[in-house]
């Protein structure tokens, strides 16, 4: 997990006049500036949700609107610790039940470095495991000491006002951190997951749709239509490769700008069945336990399954391209009745959770609503 960031900007607090087209954009890191300035424009709610390792879950500033903003886009500002730059009602949603940091250097967390900004205001600079991030939604010059102590390299987090851009004229601005490449989106039965991830890359002209479930017969109507339906909803300009052999799609998706794998359950149960698994636990259903088959038989079944899942994990972690992975949260039901159906749910618990320890992003869908949990 070292490493990993994410800068969720929920309002960039730029002019009232364009909010509505820029504060929406929920899975943009660190926004960007147009070459357009809102100069003399009042300056809309400001809030961006940092999540690192090194200095923890903060959401800097909370306008109001901030968490109706976040609540729509399905993300978690549960836990977060709160720091305002300056005081007043429109710098703190009411709607927010959360732990308020006071605008006090002795009160900041530690990494967290507190500058007055003037007219009561400050700026905040924030240690990552990325680097130090600049929070400074003033739109008045700063103080000459702020601007002297400002480090020589830092991350943006909301534009700047074109006053205090002039004024860092000296200082080098990184490039902000790249969106998540790996997102897991999980959930239950027909609970959205899948049209989730499909929004997720709605933006992209050319997807690789990595179908690992089986391929759709007359036998199996209920199954087609399921197919069926998930293709209906696709965009012609997308591509499809049915396989269960995941990890090589994975292995060459910096070659395509992106690739949805959908899904993880399903990959699951063809490597089960490659190795050999359900059979050995039907037997052991059928005979009451697990004694009735051969342990040898039974550990080399195990081992095949285990190296299929270290190379799919292996895969997931190297991935140099965009990847959203669905998965099923099979284990919030009733307990399976089958060795084989506790097995399955096991493992695919044990997977989800190693899939997750490596993602950029973690979201859980419920009811057909989206909600980043990481």
């Amino acid at each position: 997990m070292a490493g990993l960031m994410a800068v969720v900007v929920l309002a960039d607090g730029r002019a009232t006049a364009t909010a509505t087209t820029t504060t929406t954009a929920v899975t943009v890191t660190a926004a960007g500036r147009d070459e357009e300035d809102d100069a003399g424009e009042p300056r809309g709610p400001v809030g961006v949700l940092v999540d690192d390792p090194r200095c923890g879950r903060l959401l800097l500033d909370c306008g109001a609107g901030v968490a109706t903003r976040a609540a729509f886009a399905g993300v978690s500002l549960a836990g977060a610790r709160v720091l305002p730059t300056g005081r007043g009602p429109d710098r703190l949603d009411p709607d927010l039940p959360t732990e308020v940091v006071p605008g006090r250097q002795e009160a900041a967390p530690p990494g967290v470095r507190m500058l007055p900004a003037g007219g009561g205001e400050v700026v905040l600079l924030v240690e990552t495991s990325r680097g130090v991030l600049l929070h400074c939604p003033a739109s008045g010059p700063l103080p000459e000491g702020t601007v002297a102590a400002l480090p020589s390299r830092v991350i943006l987090t909301v534009p700047l006002a074109p006053v205090v851009r002039d004024q860092l004229a000296g200082v080098t601005v990184l490039v902000p951190p790249a969106a998540g490449r790996r997102v897991l989106v999980t959930g239950g039965a027909r609970s959205g997951k899948s049209e989730l991830a499909e929004r997720m890359l709605a933006g992209s002209e050319r997807v690789v749709y990595l179908a690992t479930g089986g391929v759709p017969s007359s036998e199996d109507t209920e199954w087609s239509a399921r197919v069926a339906q998930h293709r209906r909803r696709r965009p012609a300009s997308w591509s499809t490769v049915e396989t269960a052999d995941a990890a090589a799609v994975l292995v060459s998706a910096g070659e395509v700008p992106a690739v949805l794998f959908d899904c993880v359950g399903t990959w699951l149960t063809a490597a089960m069945d490659a190795a050999g698994i359900w059979v050995l636990d039907e037997g052991a259903d059928a005979h009451g336990d697990a004694t009735a088959t051969s342990a040898r038989a039974r550990r080399t079944a195990d081992a095949a399954l285990a190296r299929a899942v270290d190379a799919l994990l292996e895969a997931w972690t190297a991935t140099e391209g965009r990847v959203v992975a669905v998965t099923n949260e099979v284990g919030s039901g009733v307990v399976p009745s089958t060795a084989a159906g506790r097995r399955f749910r096991d493992e695919l618990g044990r997977l989800n959770a190693r899939l997750a320890a490596v993602a950029d992003e973690v979201w859980l869908c419920t009811a057909g609503i989206g909600q980043r949990i990481r």
